[in-house]
């Protein structure tokens, strides 16, 4: 597994908590039929809650809260990035998919579909979500995402950061006095 190198390197805590960027209002995000949504709320960590709909496989589902490595490191940093048959012959053919593999890729047809009832999808796509945003240190809340993707992801991540400005903004001018002359 990729997170094994990483703990084999070590991982090394800071002495004081970086600080986090406070969104206090709803972010709402949509492309076509994928949306993204972040609230607010008192905890200190992030809730994600991955939901996918896709052919051949149907609907899988799953959350983790961002405070639970266990979690991370047993089931969601193991996910397996995955193709269908035809998608992978399209991205081969452009010169993509360099690290795809046996190992590492599952490749989805109408065939072997219904083997994959674990939520390994919605497991990647959150992997994914986590990769994409989570340099962004928001303050604890709730992400909930239907059908994510790099897209949207980004844009995702472009909105928290834009929230994020505007509060920062508006409690900057609070603690200006303007002056008549």
């Amino acid at each position: 597994k990729f997170i094994d190198e990483i703990l084999k390197v070590g991982i090394i805590e800071l002495d004081q908590l970086n600080s986090k960027i406070n969104v206090k209002k709803e972010v709402f995000v949509k492309i076509d039929n994928s949306y993204i949504k972040f609230t607010p709320k008192n905890q200190n960590y992030i809730t994600f809650k991955c939901k996918v709909d896709f052919p051949y496989v149907g609907e899988q589902e799953y959350t983790w809260n961002s405070n639970n490595f266990n979690d991370y490191y047993n089931n969601i940093s193991i996910a397996k990035t995955f193709f269908w048959k035809e998608q992978l012959y399209d991205v081969v053919s452009k010169d993509g998919a360099k690290g795809v593999n046996n190992y590492n890729t599952i490749v989805i047809n109408s065939n072997n579909c219904r083997t994959f009832n674990n939520n390994e999808f919605a497991k990647h796509k959150l992997l994914d979500m986590i990769g994409d945003i989570g340099m962004i240190p928001i303050s604890g809340g709730i992400i909930e995402a239907y059908r994510p993707g790099h897209k949207i992801n980004n844009l995702f991540a472009r909105e928290l950061l834009k929230a994020s400005f505007n509060n920062y903004i508006n409690q900057t001018i609070m603690h200006f006095k303007f002056i008549d002359k």
